[in-house]
């Protein structure tokens, strides 16, 4: 599943991006970092939906 999704995530829709507008990409690091640390899928996934929210609705 990796496979899949990990190349997609530095791209938008204007090409390659590293900025902050990228909200798939940093909540996906976000989500990365939260699962090594805890192991815990639901807390992964209920981080990652509130940290693409809040970049979202900020930027």
């Amino acid at each position: 599943m990796l496979a899949a999704v990990v190349p997609d995530l530095p791209e938008t829709p204007a090409g390659f991006s590293m900025w902050p507008s990228n909200y798939a990409l940093w909540a996906s690091l976000t989500e990365l970092a939260y699962y090594l640390k805890t192991r815990r899928m639901i807390g992964t996934i209920v981080i990652g939906m509130v940290v693409f929210t809040i970049l979202r609705l900020v930027f």
